[in-house]
Parts: C-alpha cells; structure tokens; sequence
C-alpha cells in the first residue's frame, strides 16, 4: 500500500473531510488524538487521518480500526 501524503493539523482538505459529519465532541477527540500524537513524532497519512476519523464518528469498529492499522503497519 502507498503511502498518501502526510495531513498536518494546519492541513485544512484533510481535515474538512475527516470531521465531515462529527459532534463537536468526536471533533475534539480527533483534534487531540492526532495531535498528542503528532507530538511524539507520528506523521499521519491523510488515510490514517481519516481512519481515526471513522472510528471516532462510530462508522468502524475498534476491531476494525485495528485491524487496518496492523494492515497498514505491516505493508
């Protein structure tokens, strides 16, 4: 799998279509997800961006949501 370009939090196409569709809330815990992360030197895909996303918005599981990081990981 290719790696698609990296999302930064000032990266406003990947994020307008991350949050599409969350509460204030979820907004909030991916905001803080990525970057508590970010600060311990992750660099998301827009994909893994988007992944988070869906799983904070309750459209994946936390199977599945780690079942495509592991897929990820792995490639």
């Amino acid at each position: 799998m290719q790696k698609s370009r990296a999302a930064t939090v000032v990266d406003s196409a990947v994020w307008s279509d991350a949050v599409d569709g969350l509460s204030a809330e979820q907004r909030r815990a991916l905001v803080t997800a990525v970057a508590d992360n970010v600060l311990e030197g992750w660099q998301p895909t827009t994909v893994e961006v988007q992944l988070l996303a869906d799983y904070a918005a309750g459209r994946i599981t936390a199977e599945q949501y780690r079942a495509a990081v592991l897929e990820m990981a792995s490639a």
